[in-house]
């Protein structure tokens, strides 16, 4: 979603290829570390990195969604590399 908001069209007529490009190499690398990325297919792996299965939060998502948050940022400071076409951003946006 950020990187549409960021890198995607303000009209009808922008292109979306900067936006296209970010969004695949963000598929290619999350399937990189994470072997996947399809839920369900995570969701045991949670269950393996866990350091006590017996705890609550034992099973959950986080480490996925921390994975999906770092490795969105890491494609979106490199943007420019990954695709040419991409806009300068300055930050706060």
């Amino acid at each position: 979603m950020i990187i549409g908001y960021l890198f995607g069209r303000k009209r009808p007529e922008d292109d979306v290829t900067c936006a296209s490009e970010l969004t695949f190499e963000l598929h290619k690398r999350f399937r990189q570390t994470m072997g996947t990325e399809i839920c369900n297919v995570l969701r045991p792996f949670q269950f393996k990195i866990s350091a006590d299965p017996s705890k609550k939060e034992s099973g959950n998502c986080a480490q996925v969604y921390y994975m999906g948050a770092k490795l969105t940022a890491e494609v979106i400071l490199r943007a420019r590399e990954i695709c040419p076409l991409c806009p300068e951003i300055s930050f706060p946006v």
